[in-house]
């Protein structure tokens, strides 16, 4: 393999680019998925929201966000609050227009967030947000609502019973708030189970309602700006794949043209003892099939065996930066796997490929022609039958009947072959005896015919009349024994 690589030397930039392209491809096929499963969970599912934490958010509701959780720096912090007041005529109409609440009220922008501090806040407010969101809605508060009233004496019971339930945690002291927030949190748990994310999804978008915005507008700008960058990434990929095929292909072909040139002038170097250690047929099969199976595995390498190495980094590097690192070590598993499982599968078929070239040498075929045999779908040309026999140690008949043959059968075979033959000769000899009979015939009516055309004018016509009789009986006689034969 080593000195058939040393001669792509004059290929080495082309290869290089082939390399290098691969790279490229390699993380926009990975991408794909990605972005496909954007469109379906965060363009469909999510109507287009990427992030729990809303870009925008009433100042109202900021305050009930904030009695719902410990983290209100943090929170605060991330936001911006503005209204008619703080900002200039141009910049108010922009916001205005894009956010219609802030006639009315003020209102919190997202500040411009690093990702690892946008995740962060998103795990901040997701669970205040499912919360808020359950309070909110009717019937998850009734219920949430009755469980709280128990934790009450009776004599307040009937008071707080009038007020909803957001009004209930702002009359509690700090300790005792924090407390029902908890309980709260448990409760939701409970009847909401993993869904945090979805429900503070739901109550991001409510908000963004409440604000003003087109949910419409944001769920499609976000599918149609995800789609582009899709299949910008795809025609990335389609380019990079037509080009390596080009530049393998272009590759390949000129490694293969260096081979046979090296092939033919190496045989014009042979002495006539060389010459008799090789046929005529293994020499064209070196010179034709074998440097087309070379060229057929360049390409092939750089296809799949160089793309598949690389892809595999690259997604288990993709795994690592995206996912939960204490799961990597499946990936590596399975990719170790995977690499055991094709080394196996070249140590079980490159014996039998070699075993299967070496016959497709012996006979001047194709490899291929070789493995139709094997898999039934050809049979081999009758010519090579004695060849396969003499190859296998195998009598012709075996290799017809596609079996080994007992010496019994063996010797039946032969008796059956010796019958055959002594019949074919008895039919042979039956066959030269009535030669003999009819060639006289011919003879003697061909021989009266001259007679009477030489001596027409010398002989009576008596004598002509019985040599024509003579003729033309030994004829018919010769023709009767013709058709009987």
């Amino acid at each position: 393999m080593l000195k058939i690589l040393r001669n792509l030397k004059e290929s080495f930039f082309s290869v290089i680019i082939i390399v290098l392209l691969l790279c490229l491809q390699a993380p926009t096929d990975l991408a794909l998925p990605d972005y496909t499963s954007k469109i379906v969970n965060i363009g469909i599912q999510q109507g287009g929201i990427k992030n729990v934490s809303p870009e925008v958010i009433r100042k109202s509701q900021m305050e009930n966000l904030l009695l719902l959780t410990t983290e209100d720096e943090e929170i605060i912090n991330s936001y911006s609050l503005i209204s008619k007041e703080n900002l200039g005529t141009k910049e108010y109409e922009k916001y205005l227009k894009k956010y219609p609440a802030l006639e009315e009220q003020e209102i919190y922008i997202l500040n411009n967030l690093k990702q690892e501090e946008q995740e962060e806040l998103n795990s901040i407010m997701a669970r205040p947000l499912m919360m808020l969101y359950s309070i909110t809605n009717e019937e998850t508060a009734h219920e949430l609502k009755n469980k709280i009233l128990q934790e009450f004496p009776k004599t307040q019971q009937s008071i707080l019973e009038q007020m909803d339930l957001l009004s209930i945690i702002k009359t509690m002291p700090e300790e005792q708030k924090n407390k029902m927030v908890e309980e709260t949190s448990k409760l939701i748990d409970e009847k909401l189970g993993n869904m945090t994310e979805q429900v503070a999804i739901q109550a991001t978008k409510q908000e963004y309602v409440e604000v003003g915005m087109d949910l419409d507008k944001i769920q499609n700008n976000y599918i149609f700006i995800t789609g582009m960058q899709m299949l910008g990434v795809a025609l990335i990929s389609m380019t990079a794949a037509i080009i390596i095929m080009y530049l393998s292909s272009k590759v390949a072909a000129k490694l293969g043209q260096n081979l046979r040139d090296k092939v033919f002038k190496k045989v014009l170097g042979f002495s006539i003892e060389e010459f008799k250690n090789f046929s005529t047929a293994s020499l064209i099969t070196r010179s034709t099939n074998d440097i087309q199976q070379i060229q057929n595995l360049i390409t092939m390498l750089f296809r799949v065996v160089v793309y598949a190495p690389i892809v595999g980094i690259g997604g288990f590097i993709r795994v690592l930066n995206r996912s939960n690192t204490s799961m990597a070590w499946i990936i590596g598993l399975a990719i170790l796997c995977i690499i055991g499982i094709m080394l196996l599968l070249f140590i079980i078929a490159m014996p039998k490929f070699k075993n299967l070239q070496e016959l497709a040498d012996k006979l001047c075929v194709t490899d291929r022609a070789v493995s139709h045999w094997e898999n039934g779908r050809r049979l081999p040309d009758i010519s090579l039958l004695k060849i396969m026999s003499e190859l296998f140690n195998v009598s012709i008949t075996e290799i017809l009947n596609g079996r080994r043959m007992n010496i019994k059968e063996l010797e039946n075979q032969k008796e059956l072959i010796d019958k055959l033959i002594d019949y074919e000769n008895y039919k042979e000899s039956e066959y030269k005896t009535k030669q003999a009979k009819i060639i006289p015939l011919y003879i003697i009516g061909y021989a009266t015919l001259i007679m009477v055309n030489r001596y027409e004018n010398t002989m009576e016509e008596v004598i002509i009349g019985m040599l024509l009789a003579i003729s033309i009986i030994s004829n018919i006689a010769a023709l009767i024994l013709m058709l009987k034969n």
